[in-house]
């Protein structure tokens, strides 16, 4: 395993470059977007971020591994599975995410057709959430595949996170309970065109590309909260 430090670009101590020689190299920091809501796999990892090669998403991982962002973990029998999970400092970037992507929405040169993982279609709540008129109090699921997620949506801010992986139950801490009063079965194109190009939720139930369990109205009520911000010089 090689050093950590051979591959420093910047030798500055802004912290702003020093950020940039951990999670700055490609792929960096869309291997812990897909690690902000609990452990996974190589494969899951490798099936989320579908461009990149074996080879580069090794090499990746054990950089941010040796930079104290991530760490690798066994699980004895009967899984007999590797698993990769942020650090606790590693969990700390969530803003990140946040930020950036609320920066970078503005932009005219994002293409909200372009493919997404279910992490990332999560992530992106966070990024083009806007206050509800009236406030608005809901508990969703999303249900991509194998993956399900939940979120909370209140007057004050959002959470999100996935549900618990059999392999690894309690990795995290829930922070959501109760009962679901929405659940959105769905791929992460149908989600694309419900919340970024704003189509029809009856229009995509209609065409049999998402389900819907709860009430059509408070449904739409809770998509209305997300939106694409205005571009640059619109």
């Amino acid at each position: 395993m090689s050093s950590w430090k051979e591959k420093r670009w910047y030798r500055e101590a802004c912290p702003t470059a020093f950020a940039l020689e951990i999670l700055g190299e490609r792929w960096a920091l869309l291997i812990v977007r897909e690690l902000i809501f609990g452990p996974r796999r190589f494969r899951d990892l490798k099936a989320s971020l579908e461009a990149i090669s074996a080879k580069s998403l090794s090499e990746r991982l054990e950089r941010l591994e040796l930079a104290g962002v991530l760490r690798r973990r066994e699980l004895p029998r009967p899984w007999n599975a590797v698993f990769y999970e942020l650090t606790p400092w590693g969990y700390e970037a969530m803003p990140i995410f946040e930020a950036l992507g609320r920066w970078s929405l503005r932009s005219k040169l994002h293409d909200p057709s372009l493919p997404l993982s279910p992490s990332a279609a999560m992530l992106s709540l966070k990024a083009t959430l806007r206050p509800a008129r009236p406030p608005l109090s809901v508990r969703a699921g999303f249900i991509f595949g194998e993956e399900r997620f939940r979120v909370q949506l209140e007057p004050d801010g959002l959470l999100l996170e996935r549900e618990p992986h059999p392999f690894w139950p309690d990795a995290l801490p829930r922070q959501i309970a109760g009962r679901l009063a929405l659940v959105f079965e769905l791929d992460t194109p149908s989600f694309r065109r419900v919340l970024y190009e704003k189509m029809p939720l009856a229009e995509e139930v209609a065409a049999g590309k998402l389900t819907l369990r709860g009430d059509r109205a408070l449904a739409e009520r809770f998509l209305a909260s997300f939106a694409l911000p205005p571009k640059l010089g619109a």
